[in-house]
């Protein structure tokens, strides 16, 4: 099981956030068959990376937000967006799934000092060649 999650509340102080996610990472540390899969700050993070290798804070997703518009023009953080338009189109353009290779890539060299995501797990049993 995979659980997917924006570690952006707990970061900025959100009580019950940070609880949240303290219970995810101990569940992710004691249990072979769960994987968090965490995004710092949002998951829009791990959309930029697909295009761009950017190694840099990003205080919030309105930041994070601003910088994919440069690769997804109309992208919007909404159920609406993401139901209406092909993510994927922007994702994986190339065939080879070089975009989706290079994300998970970046992510698991990047330091976590900066916004990070561990998204590239979902991919750890899936071979793209």
């Amino acid at each position: 099981m995979y659980c997917l999650v924006d570690k952006d509340k707990a970061r900025d102080g959100d009580n019950t956030a940070k609880i949240y996610i303290e219970k995810l990472e101990k569940l992710d540390n004691e249990n072979d068959k769960f994987t968090l899969c965490a995004t710092m700050p949002c998951i829009e993070y791990w959309f930029l990376i697909h295009n761009k290798q950017i190694n840099r804070f990003f205080a919030n997703d309105k930041e994070v937000i601003k910088e994919l518009l440069t690769s997804i023009p109309n992208y919007d953080k909404t159920e609406k967006y993401l139901k209406t338009n092909d993510l994927e189109a922007h994702l994986l353009k190339a065939p080879d799934y070089s975009e989706l290779k290079r994300a998970i890539t970046y992510a698991k060299n990047h330091p976590h000092d900066a916004s990070h995501s561990s998204m590239h797990q979902l991919f750890k049993d899936i071979s793209l060649n």
